[in-house]
Formats: structure tokens, C-alpha cells, sequence
């Protein structure tokens, strides 16, 4: 075969085309065993061997996202074998999996063609449940002087960089409300990682400095740990919806893994009673005496401050002083793990309050008082709506900017009941008003977020149809991720808000799917006035946005002695279609991606090079 000349029918020459080996099996049981040989034949026992590294891929036995490391075994120049390593990319990247250097600060590592091994922007190595798709860094990272850091990081070199950074956070849930991008004049610090041929880079802001608590001095009583069930207070100890809480209403402090110093061994390692000791001696200190078990330097006074938080939580937080039916739970989260809450409770321990969606969504928002949408607490409170807001680093004048660095996000979660509440009061939504016109109108009040989802509705007391008429109890059916663009009910809001432009569709690139994220953005300066417009002859609507927030309060009047005589709106506007209730919108393809179509938020295939580790981007 390797004579063979093509040329003769059009076949271009290759050049040298080394000679195989033909070997006759002529009993099948050898075939594994001859097979074998095909590696010896391009073995070549002069060159000098070093580990190979492999594209990270899904453990077949359930250890997650893994690595293997193998070096062929030679003896006498003859190839007998290879030796492989598998490690978890968890336990291999752990020091920049838990990196925390504030808001905009980040780390990334590629390997020597490039892709990109971790990045904020990829899925954590926690998250991963399937083999991940190899990306090339340029396709992330796409700053105008990007190519010669790329450059020296694919070679093997070290170096530094001023550049131009853009740092892109998830609004919320990614896969429905999109992101927002954020730029900032950073550092690029790059260095190899020796043997296993991987590259970090550190990304810092320019004016990048440690947040820096350390004069905090500790009461002597800051500190709780929130594993209860390894803590002798069962006098004040008691049953708190599904939960264990304390009936005194204090605050626990949970730690999540980046908190640590050896985070693996924190998640690897069961807690004991006499660790939890530990834990509280060692932040209850007042001397700097015991010893730091395993804590980062800055967690410590991270804990102290966030106890400050307490002197605005009212004091009769108790549990028999009837708050808790409407405000279940406070809390507040740092960047670096810390997490307090009121009333005490336990918490799963891969628990992180920065990757949870109401710290996202604040941040995201920041300065603003942001509302996420309705959601199923984990603790048996029923369904809550969360208000949070971001706290920033202070300040002696007490006045701070969005472009502030952010210190940590604080949270309370309201009952559904109660935040409908909050809207049913006024007359006009419960319908005590003895205003004759509005008499005349059918009239729909609700709340909506600055992506379109709705946040309050009075169609959300109702119930699942398969269970009892409890006007109180609530269906992930008609509650979680409704879109104003699938709510029947406020198609003539949707179809306005879209056709005059104040709803717009945008679309982001879901880097671990290849697939298109298309979601909504209300245009906040053209709804910063308010909005009060007929829909055709049966419908008009007003819109106010909520000051300082994320959220505009709406009101519908349909007419109810009105038919329309036309379609509304006419066949060239947008119609709104009902959509599936889904948790995610990657399980939601979208029917239209033009800027008009009135649809819920779904995804679109993405044009993905996969020999080429590149996304083909549109023209």
C-alpha cells in the first residue's frame, strides 16, 4: 500500500509514506494480543519520553471530571507497556478552582494547543456531568492585545501584561436572564505549569487590593457554627419548617470550601464535635491564642463584620414572634465563603453562597434592591421570593458607586403570600375601588423583573389542579419562571412592550453547549418614566418601574364588554405563543431567533469547529 501511486488517477503524491507490517492471525483468540503490536510499530525507543497529558473527560466510575497521566514503559528499547495516572480535576486545579480575589479578578488555565482547561465563563469541574467540549481560549477571552499573551502561554513562557479585561457575570439563572459584561484595565500574569504542559494565568484589576478587615477584634461571641447536631445547645434547639433551627432566632455561620486553605480536605473530611470546638475557639478568640484550624487569613474577620449585620435584623427574629411567616430567613454572603444566616440553621456543605443565583442576580444588579422570581425553599418554607442587594467595601463618606468593588451580597427571603400581599392592598389590584370605569374593566396587577419574568401575579395563589383548593399552596406549574411573553394573560402587555421596543431580545453563546442563549432585557430608559398605552380597542396597560431596583410594578385593564373586531396586534407584530413551564431554558428550542418573535427565553444551535476547538460566529 505504500508503493501505490495515485497520481494516475488524480490522486496528489503525500511524499514518504513509511511501510506498514502485515501480520496473518489465524486463530482469533490472538487478536487482542496481536493487536497489541500495532503501538510497538511506531514506537521509536531514540526519542525521549516525556508524561502525557490527556483532554479532561467524564470518569466512567463517578469521580467526575478526570485527567490521566501516562509515560509508555520501555525496556531494552522495546515498548512493553504504559503507565497511567488519572486525576481528578478537582484535586488538580483546586488552588485556582477556589481562587477568590474579589469581583472582577479571575484565573484561567489552557493547555499547549490553547483550549481552555478552566475559566469562569466554562463550567466548574463540580458541575460537569458529561465529557466537556474543548474550547479555545481566543474564543473567551477575545481582547484586542489578547494574541500575544496566547501566544507566549502556548510556547511554554512566562510573562506579563497590561490589557484591556471584560469580565462577564450571570444575571441570575444564565439559561433565562442572560449576563452582563463589565470592562476593566487589568493585569495579566502568566506562568507554565511544568510536567503536565498546562499554563495559568491570573487576570487582576489594576487597582486590585486585598479588602482588608484585619483591625477587627472579636466580641468573644461572633460565632456559631451551623452544624447544630455537633453542638450541646439542645435546650434552645427546635423544629423551624423542615429544618433544626434555635428558638432564640441567632444567627449560624457556614463555611464554604473556598474558605479553606486545603478546600479537598475540607469536602473529603467528616466534621467531628471536637473540630466544630475548634472552628468556634478559634473565631471566638480575643487574644490571638488558639491556633488557625485550617481557615484562610481573611476569614476570620470576614465572620466578625458580618455579625455587625445583626444590629440591623430586628431583635425579635424569635421564633414565637410570628416574623417567620413572612420573612423566614436572613442572611448574608461573602466573595471568600463566609455565609450568615438568621435563624440558625444547617446547610449542605457544598453550600457557596457566590454561586447561588440570589448573589449572582445582586450582583449583577448592583446598588439596586433586586427581587429574584418565585422558587421552592429547600427548607420547607414554602414557595419565597429573595430581595438582596450587594455591599460594598467601605467607605469613610458612607457613598459608594456601582463601580465599587463589592464585599458581599445581603438577602432576605419573603413569603410568596406575603409579597402578594405587599401588591393586593392597593385598591385597584384586590378590587375595592368604586371607580366606575374601572368597574367596567377586568383588571390583572403584577410585578415583573428587568428580563420580563414575573415576579408577583395573582395567578400565582392559585392552585395545581391535582390538589385540594388550599388557596395558599402553590404549583411549580404556574409559579417557577413564568415569562410575560407566555403569560396569556399579559400577551397585549408583551406584544407592546416588544413592538415599541422597550422588551428587547438578546442572545449570549453558552460556551459548554454550543447553543445560543436567547433572552430578554426591558430597556430601562425608555420605561424610566413610566408607561401608559392602549393595546387595539379592549386593552390598556401602565408600567412603573420600582425605584432603585430590578422590578416594575404593571396593570392591565381589558375591557369586558369589548370584542376586538381586528387581530391584536396586526399580523406584522409580534404574537405571543404560550411556552412550556421549564426550569431551565436549555430544554426549551426556540421556534424563531428574530428580534421580534414574542417568545419565551430558548436556545439555538451554535456553529462549533470541533477539530478546531473554534465557534464559527455569524456574519
Amino acid at each position: 500500500m505504500a508503493n501505490q501511486d495515485g497520481t494516475l488517477y488524480g490522486v496528489p503524491p503525500r511524499g514518504q509514506v513509511r511501510k506498514g507490517q502485515y501480520i496473518e492471525i489465524q486463530n482469533p483468540d490472538e487478536l487482542r494480543t496481536k493487536m497489541a503490536l500495532y503501538y510497538a510499530l511506531f514506537f521509536d525507543s531514540r526519542t525521549k519520553h516525556s508524561p502525557k497529558v490527556s483532554v479532561p473527560y467524564l470518569d466512567a466510575w463517578g469521580l467526575g471530571l478526570i485527567t490521566t497521566v501516562s509515560l509508555p514503559i520501555v525496556i531494552n528499547g522495546q515498548l512493553k507497556g504504559v503507565v497511567g495516572l488519572d486525576l481528578t480535576m478537582i484535586d488538580l486545579l483546586e488552588d485556582v478552582l477556589y481562587l477568590q480575589k474579589g469581583e472582577l479578578s479571575y484565573a484561567f488555565i489552557i493547555d499547549d494547543r490553547g483550549r481552555a482547561v478552566l475559566h469562569p465563563l466554562l463550567p466548574s469541574p463540580l458541575d460537569v456531568f458529561e465529557d466537556p467540549i474543548l474550547i479555545n481560549i481566543t474564543d473567551i477571552e477575545r481582547g484586542a492585545d489578547f494574541e500575544q499573551v496566547y501566544t507566549s502561554m502556548t510556547k511554554g513562557s512566562a510573562g506579563t501584561k497590561d490589557l484591556t479585561a471584560v469580565r462577564t457575570f450571570s444575571k441570575g439563572e444564565w439559561s433565562l436572564e442572560g449576563r452582563v459584561t463589565k470592562t476593566f484595565s487589568a493585569t495579566y500574569y502568566w506562568k507554565p505549569i511544568e510536567v503536565i504542559g498546562y499554563s495559568l494565568c491570573l487576570v487582576l484589576t489594576k487597582d486590585f487590593k486585598q479588602i482588608d478587615l484585619a483591625s477587627l477584634v472579636s466580641s468573644g461571641d461572633d460565632f456559631l457554627y451551623h452544624r447544630l447536631d455537633l453542638i450541646e445547645r439542645n435546650s434552645d434547639l427546635c423544629r423551624y419548617y423542615n429544618t433544626s433551627s434555635l428558638r432564640s432566632g441567632r444567627s449560624t455561620v457556614k463555611f464554604a470550601a473556598e474558605a479553606f486553605t486545603d478546600p479537598s480536605r475540607y469536602l473529603d473530611t467528616e466534621e467531628t464535635a471536637g473540630r466544630v470546638r475548634h472552628y468556634t475557639k478559634f473565631m471566638n478568640d480575643r487574644i490571638g491564642f488558639v491556633p488557625n484550624p485550617g481557615f484562610k487569613s481573611d476569614i476570620r474577620n470576614n465572620v466578625i463584620a458580618t455579625r455587625q449585620a445583626e444590629k440591623y435584623w430586628p431583635s425579635f427574629h424569635r421564633l414565637d414572634s410570628g416574623i417567620q411567616h413572612w420573612i423566614p430567613w436572613r442572611y448574608i454572603g461573602t466573595y471568600n465563603g463566609v455565609f450568615r444566616r438568621i435563624p440558625g440553621g444547617m446547610n449542605h456543605k457544598l453550600y457557596s453562597p457566590s454561586m447561588r443565583p440570589w448573589f449572582k442576580k445582586a450582583v449583577g444588579n448592583p446598588a439596586k434592591l433586586t427581587f429574584s422570581t418565585p422558587y421552592l425553599d429547600a427548607f420547607g418554607a414554602g414557595y419565597v421570593i429573595t430581595l438582596s442587594q450587594t455591599i460594598y467595601e467601605g467607605r469613610s463618606s458612607g457613598v459608594h458607586a456601582e463601580t465599587d468593588r463589592i464585599a458581599a451580597v445581603m438577602g432576605a427571603d419573603f413569603t410568596l403570600d406575603y409579597a402578594y400581599h405587599l401588591l393586593a392592598r392597593h385598591g385597584i389590584c384586590n378590587s375595592d375601588s368604586t371607580d366606575e370605569t374601572l368597574e367596567k374593566s377586568d383588571i390583572r396587577c403584577f410585578v415583573m423583573d428587568n428580563s420580563g419574568f414575573i415576579v408577583i401575579h395573582a395567578d400565582f395563589r392559585k392552585p395545581d389542579s391535582s390538589c385540594d383548593n388550599n388557596s395558599s399552596h402553590f404549583s411549580h406549574k404556574n409559579v417557577e419562571n413564568v415569562h410575560i411573553t407566555g403569560k396569556e394573560d399579559l400577551f397585549p402587555v408583551a406584544e407592546s412592550l416588544i413592538r415599541t421596543g422597550r422588551l428587547k431580545r438578546q442572545a449570549c453563546l453558552n460556551f459548554q453547549v454550543a447553543k445560543y442563549q436567547h433572552y430578554w432585557q426591558v430597556d430601562a430608559a425608555q420605561v424610566a418614566r413610566g408607561v401608559d398605552e392602549a393595546v387595539g380597542a379592549c386593552h390598556r396597560y401602565q408600567l412603573l418601574p420600582v425605584d432603585n431596583s430590578n422590578v416594575f410594578v404593571g396593570i392591565l385593564h381589558s375591557r369586558k364588554d369589548c370584542s376586538e373586531s381586528t387581530p391584536i396586534p396586526p399580523a406584522s407584530d409580534p404574537t405571543c405563543l404560550s411556552c412550556p413551564r421549564a426550569s431551565t431554558a436549555a430544554a426549551r428550542h426556540c421556534t424563531s431567533t428574530r428580534p421580534q418573535a414574542c417568545e419565551c427565553p430558548c436556545v439555538s444551535p451554535a456553529n462549533f469547529g470541533r477539530c478546531q476547538n473554534h465557534y464559527i460566529r455569524p456574519e
